[in-house]
């Protein structure tokens, strides 16, 4: 599912309804969801309109509770070798499932060697490197 089809759903299953593509991208929308209260709230229906499923960042500008972390896809990639370093850790998703370990990644043989779960059985799609923290001060 494409970034643009999640809002679509997330506005579609608290009740707005996104009758044509081309109102759905038009300029009242932006690219995390946030909708122009001020230009679309008469196209709320008042018996579902719920201050509490919705995140504002100011008093025009709101969106479903459901797109939080759309901006950065909650830190997950898309799944591109290109992308991918030799012996970083990573976390892995096949098909929004987390695939369960830790996994390294080998350019040479373009495959992941894991701790818990042999990934060669599933299909990554997504992927997050493990950043370690920085050591302590004192």
């Amino acid at each position: 599912m494409t970034k643009e089809e999640k809002i679509k759903e997330a506005w579609e299953s608290i009740g707005y309804s996104l009758n044509d593509i081309s109102r759905f991208k038009s300029e009242t929308f932006n690219e995390t969801g946030f909708v122009n209260f001020s230009v679309e709230f008469k196209y709320l229906k008042k018996e579902i309109y719920h201050p509490e499923n919705f995140d504002f960042i100011s008093i025009r500008f709101a969106r479903p509770k459901s797109l939080k972390g759309i901006e950065n896809n909650n830190g997950w990639s898309l799944m591109s070798p290109d992308f991918l370093e030799n012996d970083k850790l990573y976390f892995l998703c096949d098909n929004n499932i987390p695939i369960h370990g830790i996994f390294t990644y080998h350019k040479l043989t373009e495959t992941f060697l894991g701790n818990f779960q042999d990934v060669n059985e599933k299909i990554p799609t997504h992927y997050q490197e493990i950043r370690l923290p920085k050591p302590p001060i004192y």
